[in-house]
Formats: C-alpha cells, sequence, structure tokens
C-alpha cells in the first residue's frame, strides 16, 4: 500500500513538472506555425492555438514532408483535421498533443498549398546534420502543389516545350511527372 502511495505521488510530481508549449497557427493570415521549431521533453504537451483561415495540424515524416503519416514506432498519428476560423474570431479553438517520445514529430498543414508554401513544423528536429529543420523547410518548399518536386515539374515542362508530349492534359502531365521519378 505504502508503495503504491509513493509511486502515485511520484507519478503525479512528474505530471506537475510538464510543460505546455503554446503553437499558434496562421496568426494574422500567415501560413506559418508560431515557433515552428521547438524542443520538448516527454511528458509535455502541445497545444495548437488555430487563426483566421482553414488549417490543420497534420504529422508527417522528415523524407515526405507534406504527405499525411504514421508514427510507426508509437502508432499513434496526429492530424487535427480541418480547423476552419472567421477571420473576425475573438476565441481560437485548440487542439493539444501530449509528447510521448523524444524524437523528431514533423508536421505541416494539409490545406493546399500550405505546405508547399512554408507551413511546416516540428518537434525535437536535430540542430545537426541532415535532417534539421531547415532542411525539411526546404524540401517543403521544393514541391509544387501537387507534392511533386519542383525539378520534376520543370522537366516535364521542358518535355512540353520540346514537342515530346504531343496533348497537354493534367492528366498527361502529371503522368511525365511520375516518368521521370520512375513510378510508373
Amino acid at each position: 500500500m505504502r508503495l503504491s502511495l509513493i509511486l502515485a505521488l511520484a507519478s503525479s510530481a512528474a505530471s506537475a513538472f510538464a510543460a505546455d508549449q503554446r503553437v499558434v497557427v496562421g496568426l494574422n493570415g500567415t501560413l506559418v506555425f508560431s515557433p515552428a521549431n521547438f524542443t520538448s521533453s516527454v511528458g509535455d504537451t502541445v497545444t495548437f492555438e488555430f487563426h483566421a483561415r482553414n488549417h490543420t495540424v497534420t504529422q508527417s515524416t522528415f523524407s515526405s514532408p507534406c504527405t499525411p503519416s504514421l508514427n510507426a514506432s508509437s502508432g499513434t498519428v496526429v492530424n487535427s483535421g480541418f480547423i476552419p476560423v472567421a477571420a473576425n474570431a475573438t476565441t481560437f479553438p485548440t487542439y493539444t498533443i501530449t509528447i510521448n517520445e523524444t524524437s523528431p514529430l514533423w508536421f505541416f498543414c494539409a490545406q493546399e498549398p500550405h505546405c508547399e508554401k512554408g507551413m511546416v513544423g516540428a518537434v525535437n528536429a536535430p540542430t545537426t546534420g541532415n535532417n534539421t529543420f531547415a532542411a525539411f523547410l526546404a524540401k517543403a518548399l521544393a514541391l509544387d502543389k501537387f507534392g511533386f518536386p519542383l525539378s520534376n515539374r520543370l522537366k516535364a515542362f521542358s518535355i512540353l516545350r520540346e514537342g515530346r508530349w504531343k496533348r497537354c492534359k493534367r492528366k498527361q502531365l502529371l503522368q511525365v511527372e511520375f516518368e521521370l521519378d520512375g513510378v510508373t
């Protein structure tokens, strides 16, 4: 009995020290999370406060910043769904998550084309190496509104301009992009 009381008190004390990180989503109509990159400990919470427009907080991976993903290690996924907020709102809806591990948590806004315009964020992103927040942001900015690398779009337009593609329909252009990616 005494041991369970001590464990209960220890658990209460640990949760009392947990911090809450507030992240403003789309402040003043901007396409940013503020802050976009921060560190949190296991047990901390992150409260996303949604401002004007229609945004999401959607988990992704470093390699695919604008694609929803399932976190394989914990089996959970962060996805607020779309949360529309009127421009004249005076109260703001929130979405809160609990940090369960210290590995990076990458996220983005799934409203097109917010991610491709840089509306991405990270919790516990490495500060050195190849997988930094700056590299994650650069990957998102290098995508077009369909989630394809801009370099492929330029290659596709080059093919069209050179006359190697006879009809210019969106479906066919996307097919060219898939072929350039080797995804056919």
